[in-house]
């Protein structure tokens, strides 16, 4: 049985900003060794595979919040998929979030705003700080990105954006985990 804490750091196991991880694990009073250890029962019990939505509910509980997913087209093979949203406290102001299918799987976990919390404000790269925008938000302040890299939860995008407010735009590159910002550099 997986329980919330060993979720985060199943969670933190994945993610790829490693400053962001290593303080989690502080304010979580974990070693990486017990992240690890997390990580491996998470994949246990099935978390790493096609799944079914109430694995999460079997480990966090009731979430925060429960409602169809309208984003989703209504002759899509996903319409009438429930968007779950859970609040962990490793990522305040965040909700760690998933689709549950009409027919019970897991699809689409990601991080989104938390439904009572402003976006931060975003308008040069200084303000990109890991942990702290969903990709999201930086496609709506930064506009069109180009996929550079993808793979199972992960992705790297390249936007142009300014350095400083009304300055020149540069290209660079962002990693999301999960649509959760990690790492920022400039892209060559």
């Amino acid at each position: 049985m997986m329980d919330e804490r060993s979720f985060q750091l199943y969670l933190l196991a994945r993610m790829r900003s490693k400053e962001c991880v290593r303080n989690a694990l502080v304010e979580l009073d974990a070693s990486e060794e017990e992240m690890h250890r997390a990580y491996q029962a998470a994949d246990q019990l099935g978390f790493e595979a096609t799944h079914a939505a109430t694995l999460y509910t079997d480990a966090l509980g009731t979430p925060t919040s429960s409602a169809a997913d309208l984003s989703i087209d209504s002759s899509s093979p996903f319409a009438g998929s429930l968007l779950l949203r859970f609040s962990l406290s490793a990522w305040p102001g965040l909700d760690f979030a998933l689709r549950a299918h009409p027919t019970g799987y897991a699809w689409g976990r990601c991080f989104l705003r938390s439904l009572e919390v402003a976006t931060p404000l975003l308008t040069a790269v200084g303000d990109l700080i890991p942990w702290r925008f969903v990709e999201s938000e930086v496609a709506k302040a930064f506009g069109p990105s180009k996929s550079e890299d993808a793979w199972a939860g992960w992705e790297d995008r390249s936007y142009s954006i300014p350095g400083s407010i009304g300055g020149p735009a540069q290209r660079y590159l962002l990693r999301f985990d999960m649509g959760l910002l990690q790492t920022v550099e400039l892209h060559d």
